[in-house]
């Protein structure tokens, strides 16, 4: 009937803040102020939890005149 782990469901957070750390520094560093199609999956292999993401980074301007 489902439930929920709590600390399951930490490390899973704690995943995704690293993840999204790793992912915003590596766009800054190419230049990018934004990160567009951004997805987070997570996955387990004989019990060692994974977290990866993709997205791409680009440079959104000011277009107001």
């Amino acid at each position: 009937v489902g439930g929920r782990s709590g600390s399951y469901q930490g490390l899973m957070k704690k995943m995704e803040a690293d993840v999204m750390a790793e992912v915003k520094a590596e766009a800054a560093k190419r230049g990018a102020n934004a990160i567009v199609d951004f997805s987070l999956d997570y996955d387990s292999i004989d019990g060692l939890l994974m977290a990866s993401a993709k997205g791409t980074a680009v440079v959104i301007e000011d277009l107001r005149f």
